[in-house]
């Protein structure tokens, strides 16, 4: 016999893994009955074919509803009969289910609204997000998971797992023969048999290990999570200071940064300057006149500017000029040495050159051409030329100005090294 039920059970889920499924929804056109089909769309709720009560519709069951579909409810479903809910399928609650007779569930059943229950046979899936008042019996082999609220008048056999995170509030009698995990709130009568544990629950709190209130002990983050508050810094409601440190203290007492420096004696902060004997802004270490003032031309406690050139290291060049850079002129002529063009300076040479302006002996004279083989051709130029040369009575005076000077000296220098040939 098992293992028919067996096989059996494995054929229709191997037909509902591959079936189409269809929808009919409960209209109530001739009654509320459950098993008339006119009261549906499209047809019974059948193997394939999915059950939807809209909202404001009661059906009613006096009968055997074998559920092997999905069952949306939404209106209210008045159960005076037996209600099978098989396999993989779901009762998907979200409107009212009065249960005056008897529902086995060996499936998945989501409540969302309101169960008032006569008896419930639960070796499946049980998931309370609404209310369910049970005033007879709810013999539990599977898993009950509440999240809202239980409210118990008559009796619950648990014979596998309770999970309450929400309200149990017991009025009746709970035997207690396995597990019932705690986690919510229950009010009134505890549990016979065994008692309940919470060694399971979770313990809430933020588990954000960035956030300020983090709870390294909690296993289930609560929404309680904040973080640094606008304005601060830290956790601590520090703010950043002068220095950018979150809650420090700025800058030292006595100092000039957030270094620690301090002023010196210039009022320079970080700086190295010791001593300012004089006031003067100027370091002693670097000070060339502590104590006294420097004149125009720089010099402690000096004169000024009262020499030929102004200050005493301006001096003339040999120009005359203050400060120049010409460092002779030997011929006294005004043009400094360097400058000096050389070339002949005699107006009646033949070559005279009129930019010249220092003579070097190279003046050509064409009326002193003696040159003829004229022997006394030759005696008259000679003649000629020596009347012509004025009688010197100062051999050493070259140019022959009257004066033995520089620029006799540099006559002689020009023609220095010069060939007589």
């Amino acid at each position: 016999m098992k293992t028919l039920v067996s096989f059996l059970s494995l054929a229709v889920f191997c037909f509902l893994s591959t079936a189409t499924y269809s929808q009919t929804t409960f209209t109530g056109a001739i009654s509320t009955d459950w098993s008339i089909a006119g009261n549906w769309s499209n047809g019974l709720p059948a193997l394939v074919n999915e059950a939807t009560i809209p909202a404001g519709l009661t059906v009613v069951n006096n009968d055997i509803i074998n559920n092997f579909v999905i069952i949306n409810n939404n209106g209210i479903i008045d159960n005076n009969g037996f209600i099978f809910n098989y396999s993989t399928i779901n009762i998907d609650n979200g409107g009212l289910i009065n249960n005056n007779g008897f529902i086995s569930n060996r499936s998945n059943f989501e409540d969302n609204g309101f169960i008032y229950n006569g008896f419930i046979n639960n070796s499946g899936f049980i998931n309370n997000n609404g209310f369910i008042e049970n005033s007879w019996l709810i013999d539990n082999n599977g898993l009950i998971d509440n999240n809202e609220l239980i409210e118990n008048n008559g009796l619950i056999d648990n014979n596998e797992l309770i999970e309450n995170n929400g309200l149990i509030f017991n009025h009746g009698a709970i035997f207690n023969y396995s597990t019932i995990n705690q986690c919510g709130l229950w009010i009134e009568v505890p549990p016979h048999l065994n008692s309940y544990t919470t060694e399971n629950c979770p313990v809430l709190g933020c588990t954000d290990t960035t956030a300020c209130n983090y709870d390294d002990t909690a296993t289930m983050d609560d929404g309680s999570c904040f973080g640094i508050p606008e304005g601060f810094c830290d956790c601590e409601g520090n703010v950043f200071d002068e220095c950018g440190v979150c809650g420090g203290t700025g800058i030292p007492d006595g100092a000039c940064d957030c270094d620690g420096n301090m002023l010196d004696t210039l009022g320079v902060c970080g700086g190295t300057c010791a001593a300012d004997a004089d006031a003067d802004g100027i370091c002693d270490d670097v000070d060339d006149c502590i104590g006294g003032e420097l004149d125009e031309c720089g010099v402690c406690n000096g004169l000024g500017a009262i020499y030929e050139c102004g200050c005493p290291d301006i001096v003339t060049d040999a120009l005359g000029i203050c400060g120049g850079d010409c460092i002779s002129d030997y011929n006294l002529n005004g043009i400094c040495d360097s400058n000096e063009i050389t070339g002949c300076t005699y107006e009646e040479a033949s070559n005279f050159n009129a930019n010249a302006t220092l003579d070097d002996g190279s003046c050509v004279y064409e009326d002193c051409d003696i040159t003829s083989n004229d022997q006394a051709v030759y005696d008259g130029a000679f003649a000629d030329g020596v009347a012509s040369v004025p009688e010197n009575i100062c051999p050493a005076d070259l140019n022959i100005d009257g004066v033995v000077n520089a620029a006799d000296l540099l006559e002689c220098l020009g023609s220095f090294g010069a060939s007589c040939e």
